[in-house]
């Protein structure tokens, strides 16, 4: 086959593995941090003036990060806004940047190695990283997110700045080396990761630029090279502080010692075996196992010919994964979250680099046919890892069509509560409670219209969120809430909006109160009621079946709204509790015009609608009555002592759950509790403390059925 034919084959089947890895990242949405970034970039051009580009946070207050992103929004955004569209258009932008990365790499590997191992080595080494750098599992999330494209200009702008220093170095010519010192000036403008570049020049000015020099002369250069390509970093900093952009700042260590040597072990072997166990699952590892021993084979061959040499350059490549993480040592890489994996994209390049070296030492058909095994196991771990971004992606782009849709339709202005809002999504964060707002900011709501309140909630945290005096305010100004997506079918995804009535803002909050079905004023607020108990005449035969409440509301679909309760039995006999709170039929049912109870309940003895879930108190414990009841901490664990009030009986049958709303957060658990000698125990409640200002929310529940019985509630 002559050359140029099998160079055309390989650049094409290069470029083919690099289509098939990214190719998921091109048909979705944005994600919350990326709506964050264009919110940003767009406040910060409209209020800052000239010093704009520098004071966007998401891009720790770089301007050429913050160019580029300009430049892709004067291209993709039409009429003042932007559609879900523009997110992949924006997205071939930074993939544009990975190939431009790449091919810089091809140029160092070469250069680099050449000195040691031939031109002919370099040439395929150089290849073969660029090609991996291309498809490389860690490659995706920095390319996906456009909060990363001062990264990945900045990788793009150090690879070539390296690439141009060691050609002229190597030529022994002086005129290139102005254009590496702009070119590292521009990395430091683009991103932190600059920050490492004059190390990297040092240490191949002591390698590669001229290695049959004496050491001495070597070190002295290398010295002066650190020196002189610093200061373009320490350039990019003044001016930053001048222009009043993000300072660099370091992270905080909350991890003991151990915990952090294992965030380095685990780091380490997302290196090595790149697998996100979410998107491709733990059959990856085989492959990415079989790849590595594949690969690392011809250089252990090559070593025993030539150990100094081979030695020497696998010993560099572990330094340098080394150096990488104690760099990020306070970032952890779990294999099922490595689509937010976005701190190792130099790890890609390293990886890329050392698997290229590693993989083509040995001449002949083994040179081609070993880094196209890696270079196939490698596109569809990247694929994989892709896949699960796109997957989240997907996901906040169905709430932002969703949210752009009410917005429109209520003419933005109402406040939208978000049930269950995607804040992960197959591993991948996918909407922070801080990125929210951005999804109906200014760049995708149309001028003219008003800012859109949103505020996200767990479906489960709903019920604590209903009895704070800033959901009454909501309601007063009008509150459309967006259910959980459907699950399955043809409506897949979808939400459906409920229009809450406008209510008068209370001036205290509810009491426990109950008032008799028989004396309740129709129609009704079913937020005002949070319960309903009812004693049968008679006792309810085993065929019964669950007790049922019917109610008919003024929302559309709630003409015939039933709430399935569960049947308690005490001292007086039995008795049926609805629990009205965690029902979604029955919040938004609008409002309640008629309710009945059929069947055993159809003449209750006694029935009652409560403003909240009876307390402890009310339900078979007589003298524990839940402003008595708070958890004990012990170590990380939550106690709850019930003393002797509580009946064996009702104890044992009787499910108890911890349920914990973070508000500052935005974080809601359900710990199932240990009965331990008449003591509740809620393991790990105590990490469930995730924000800071706002208490924790606690209440104990006992349950029947699944039916909320009884709770005992407080904050912490």
């Amino acid at each position: 086959m002559p050359s140029w034919m099998r160079r055309t084959l390989l650049i094409a089947l290069a470029v083919l593995a690099g289509f098939y890895a990214h190719r998921p990242l091109l048909g979705v949405g944005f994600l919350g941090d990326d709506a964050r970034t264009l919110v940003e970039l767009e406040e910060a051009q409209r209020e800052e003036g000239d010093a704009a580009l520098w004071r966007v946070d998401s891009l720790h207050g770089r301007p050429l990060a913050a160019w580029s992103l300009s430049l892709s929004r004067a291209m993709h955004q039409q009429g003042g806004r932007y559609t879900p569209g523009d997110a992949g258009r924006i997205r071939i932008a930074g993939l544009a940047l990975l190939i431009t990365a790449a091919l810089g790499l091809r140029v160092v590997v070469r250069r680099g190695l050449a000195p040691w191992t031939g031109e002919e080595h370099g040439r395929a080494a150089g290849f073969t990283a660029a090609v991996l750098l291309l498809v490389h599992p860690l490659s995706s999330p920095s390319a996906a997110h456009l909060g990363d494209r001062g990264d990945m200009l900045a990788l793009a702008f150090g690879m070539w700045a390296i690439a141009v220093y060691l050609y002229f170095r190597q030529a022994r010519s002086r005129a290139g080396l102005t254009l590496a010192w702009l070119l590292t000036l521009c990395a430091a403008a683009s991103s932190p990761m600059a920050y490492g570049l004059p190390v990297v020049l040092a240490v191949l000015e002591l390698a590669s630029a001229d290695r049959h020099r004496r050491l001495g002369r070597r070190v002295r250069t290398a010295a002066t090279s650190a020196l002189v390509f610093t200061l373009p970093v320490l350039l990019e900093r003044v001016v930053r502080a001048f222009a009043g952009g993000e300072a660099s700042h370091v992270p905080s260590v909350d991890r003991s010692p151990f915990a952090l040597f294992g965030v380095a072990a685990e780091k380490l072997g997302v290196f090595v075996l790149p697998v996100n166990t979410t998107g491709i699952g733990i059959f990856g590892y085989l492959l990415a196992v079989l790849a590595v021993l594949a690969v690392l084979h011809p250089a252990f061959v090559a070593a025993r010919a030539a150990p100094r040499l081979w030695g020497r350059i696998l010993g560099a490549w572990a330094a340098c994964i080394a150096a990488l993480l104690a760099l990020t040592w306070s970032v952890r890489s779990a294999p099922a979250e490595l689509g937010d994996a976005r701190a190792l994209l130099a790890g890609a390049a390293v990886m890329a680099a050392g698997l290229g070296v590693a993989s083509t030492a040995l001449s002949g058909a083994r040179r081609t046919l070993l880094p196209g095994l890696a270079i196939a196991v490698y596109a569809p771990l990247a694929a994989g890892n892709a896949a699960t971004i796109a997957e989240a992606a997907s996901r906040v782009g169905e709430l932002h069509a969703a949210l752009i849709a009410e917005g429109e339709r209520t003419e933005w202005q109402r406040v939208v509560l978000c049930l269950d809002p995607p804040r992960k999504v197959a591993g991948v964060t996918a909407l922070r409670p801080e990125d929210e707002f951005a999804l109906v900011a200014a760049p995708f709501r149309p001028n003219p219209a008003p800012p859109l309140e949103v505020y996200g909630v767990p479906k489960g945290a709903l019920r604590f969120v209903a009895e704070s005096p800033v959901f009454a305010g909501w309601r007063a100004r009008g509150l459309t809430v967006l259910g959980p997506p459907h699950e399955g079918g043809t409506h897949q995804g979808q939400r459906h909006a409920y229009d809450l009535p406008r209510v008068a803002v209370p001036t205290q909050p509810p009491s426990l109160a109950a008032v008799g079905l028989d004396a309740v004023e129709l129609p009704l607020d079913p937020w005002s009621f949070r319960a309903l108990t009812a004693r049968p005449s008679a006792e309810p035969s085993r065929s019964a079946g669950a007790p049922q409440l019917r109610f008919k509301g003024t929302a559309p679909g709630a003409a015939d709204g039933v709430v399935t309760g569960a049947w308690v039995r005490e001292e007086l006999g039995w008795r049926a509790v609805f629990d009205l709170e965690r029902s979604l039929a029955w919040n938004f049912a609008g409002s309640v015009e008629a309710l009945w109870l059929p069947g055993a309940l159809a003449q209750p003895e006694e029935a009652q609608l409560w403003s909240r879930i009876p307390a402890l108190v009310d339900v078979g414990a007589a003298h524990i009555g839940a402003p008595a009841l708070r958890p004990r901490v012990v170590d990380r664990d939550w106690w709850f002592d019930l003393g002797s009030a509580l009946s064996t009986r009702a104890l044992d049958e009787s499910e108890w759950v911890l349920a914990l709303w973070d508000p500052s957060a935005r974080t809601y658990r359900e710990l199932p509790l240990e009965l331990e000698g008449g003591r509740l125990r809620a393991s790990r409640a105590a990490a469930s403390r995730r924000g800071k200002g706002l208490p924790l929310v606690w209440s104990l529940e006992r349950r029947v059925d699944g039916v909320t019985i009884a709770a005992a509630r407080g904050e912490f």
